[in-house]
């Protein structure tokens, strides 16, 4: 029996990052605000807001920070009702909750997407706030979404920690709310082990974040010049101490440029497992969303979308009951070797492809 191969290590972080770490390593210098200017997180805030076409970016400690700093930015009251996906990821209701707010779940479909009829039906009064998870790299309808949203005067959050370099109708997924938040935690498109970063593109915003992240006393000189945006919120705001180290940064600088790259692999990597799984009669993988959008259909990030690794591609199974699905567990088993398997290769199948011989779907 052919073994699967190993899909979970990381890649190797770019050589470019090691004079840049042993700098760090003599100097001792890990604090983001010990330099007077021009320190790694400073240079990576700025080269990340470049690649998303943001006026602001603020590196932080997880995209589970980013998320709860921008609720705080936002100056929802207390136990505010946020919409929130579904279809997320534990740490989305808790940044949430974290931020003294009630998350309100809304459905998604057979597709992972938002239920447009039933966020429309929720988007109630009470809701201040909308946090948009881009899950597994599902893009919802963010042009219906940003619609009742804006009609509102309600803001959009999105969580594109799964989605980084994805597109939406030519737009940059995070760019389309007012802030975006990603993730920079192992299994991430960029891993540092942790971190995460926010953007946006209103002063009064990233100063209030910037300020709560921890930029104490008059720390927040070090973030650019916003006019009076800074001056206001001084001593005003409580500090959660979020920020990111000059070590992270050190190890994501490098990684930035390879993320259309990564992004391409794990497309291609995605489509050709969704192929051979799609054959299944007990599988369904859900199509990308039309006209005119990025497939967003993979993760990304979740994987790394290196020649090792695939996109995750979410499938459901088509059994309707559960006697139905108990007989499935050899399909089941067989599932899961075909994604560690097929993972493995960057391009088309092999001549010797076992898929042929053994795969049973």
């Amino acid at each position: 029996m052919t073994l699967a191969p190993n899909v979970y290590d990381a890649e190797p972080i770019p050589e470019q990052a090691r004079a840049e770490i042993d700098k760090l390593l003599k100097s001792g210098d890990l604090f983001r605000y010990t330099a007077p200017q021009n320190a790694p997180v400073t240079l990576l805030e700025q080269e990340f807001a470049d690649v998303m076409g943001a006026r602001f970016a603020l590196a932080v400690s997880s995209c589970s920070a980013a998320l709860f700093l921008s609720l705080k930015a936002l100056d929802l009251p207390r136990d505010a009702h946020v919409l929130v996906p579904a279809f997320t990821f534990a740490a989305v209701p808790s940044a949430v909750v974290h931020a003294e707010c009630t998350p309100v779940l809304v459905e998604v479909g057979d597709n992972y997407r938002v239920d447009m009829a039933d966020f429309e039906a929720k988007l109630t009064g009470d809701i201040k706030a909308i946090i948009i998870s881009h899950m597994r790299g599902h893009t919802s309808d963010m042009d219906a979404i940003m619609a009742l949203a804006d009609a509102r005067g309600i803001p959009v959050i999105e969580d594109a920690a799964h989605s980084l370099g994805t597109t939406w109708h030519g737009k940059k997924i995070g760019t389309i709310g007012k802030i975006g938040c990603f993730s920079f935690q192992s299994y991430k498109l960029v891993n540092a082990g942790e971190g995460g970063i926010l953007i946006t593109d209103d002063p009064d915003l990233i100063a209030r974040a910037v300020i709560m992240s921890g930029a104490y006393e008059h720390n927040w000189k070090k973030h650019g010049d916003l006019g009076d945006s800074f001056a206001k919120w001084q001593n005003k705001l409580p500090l959660y101490n979020q920020r990111l180290s000059n070590l992270s940064a050190a190890i994501i600088r490098p990684q930035l440029p390879h993320i259309s790259q990564r992004v391409a692999d794990g497309r291609r990597n995605h489509d050709y497992l969704a192929e051979i799984i799609s054959a299944s009669p007990w599988i369904s993988v859900p199509d990308a969303l039309k006209p005119g959008t990025t497939r967003t259909r993979f993760d990304p990030v979740q994987f790394g979308g290196n020649e090792r690794r695939t996109g995750f591609v979410i499938c459901r199974c088509k059994c309707r009951t559960r006697r139905e699905c108990s007989g499935l567990w050899p399909v089941a088993r067989q599932c899961a070797r075909i994604l560690e398997l097929a993972v493995s290769w960057r391009a088309a199948r092999p001549a010797n492809d076992p898929f042929d011989a053994d795969a049973g779907l």
